[in-house]
């Protein structure tokens, strides 16, 4: 079934919420129920007031990924192991946040 191409105040909505959560666009349009990210590129060109409630929306995004970025860097309960042999590096725990 082929995607809406049609521009709702709904969806335009849905989107700019997710954005502003810090959700990067292309993985809010591959829900089904969502445009193709193309689309709302778009739909940026057509409507002024909605790029500029994506500009918004992306502002707010970004300061949710920077305060996530403090949480993880911040949260050590989980660096280390408690082995046999004492307390020991947690290598895939720390990699994982480094990739975070």
């Amino acid at each position: 079934m082929a995607r809406s191409s049609e521009f709702t105040q709904a969806v335009a909505d849905a989107i700019c919420e997710r954005l502003a959560e810090g959700e990067p666009l292309r993985q809010i349009c591959r829900d089904e129920s969502m445009p193709a990210w193309r689309t709302v590129y778009d739909w940026k060109d057509a409507h002024a007031d909605f790029a500029a409630r994506i500009a918004h929306a992306r502002d707010a995004g970004h300061d949710a990924i920077a305060a996530d970025c403090l949480d993880i860097a911040d949260e050590t309960s989980m660096d280390s192991l408690c082995t046999e042999h004492g307390d020991r590096p947690n290598t895939e725990w720390i990699s994982r946040s480094k990739l975070a």
